[in-house]
C-alpha cells in the first residue's frame, strides 16, 4: 500500500502546478484526469484506488494475462474486491466494460496519466512514441 500511496503523492504533487498543467493542455489536481495502470498487483491496485478515491477516471488496466478498458472508468472498488475473493482479473465484469487479451496496448492508449507499476522495461524504444500519455509515473 505505501509504494502505491507514494505514486499517488507524487502524482498529486506533479497536478498541483498549474502552469505544468496548463503546458500540457490540463487543468490543475487529480479530479477527472484519466489514468491507464499497468498491473494491478499491490502498487497497482493501491495506485489506481488512490487515484480513483480523488477522482480520477482509471480507463485501463494492463495485467499479465489481458486488459481491462472502459472509457467513463472502471469501477476500482468492485474489481480489488473481486480480485480479493480470489477471482481471477480477466473474470471481472461489469456494463460497458472492454475485455483483450494482451492488455500491453492499453500503454499507448490516450490517457493523462500513465503508471507503468508491474514488469519492467514496458516502455521501450519500439513503444515510446506511441505512447500518449502526458504523465507518466513510473512505479
Amino acid at each position: 500500500e505505501a509504494t502505491g500511496l507514494g505514486v499517488f503523492y507524487c502524482i498529486n504533487e506533479a497536478t498541483s502546478y498549474a502552469d505544468d498543467m496548463a503546458e500540457l493542455g490540463l487543468s490543475p489536481g487529480i479530479k477527472g484526469k484519466t489514468a491507464v495502470i499497468q498491473g494491478f498487483g499491490n502498487v497497482g491496485h493501491y495506485s489506481a484506488a488512490f487515484l480513483h478515491g480523488e477522482g480520477a477516471h482509471v480507463i485501463g488496466i494492463a495485467e499479465r494475462d489481458g486488459g481491462l478498458y472502459k472509457e467513463s472508468g472502471i469501477d476500482i472498488d468492485a474489481l480489488a474486491q473481486h480480485v480479493s475473493d480470489g477471482k481471477a482479473f480477466m473474470d471481472y465484469d461489469e456494463p460497458g466494460l472492454q475485455k483483450m487479451d494482451n492488455g500491453l496496448p492499453l500503454l499507448e492508449y490516450e490517457c493523462d496519466i500513465l503508471v507503468p507499476a508491474a514488469l519492467e522495461n514496458q516502455i521501450t524504444e519500439a513503444n515510446a512514441d506511441k505512447i500518449k500519455a502526458k504523465i507518466i509515473a513510473e512505479a
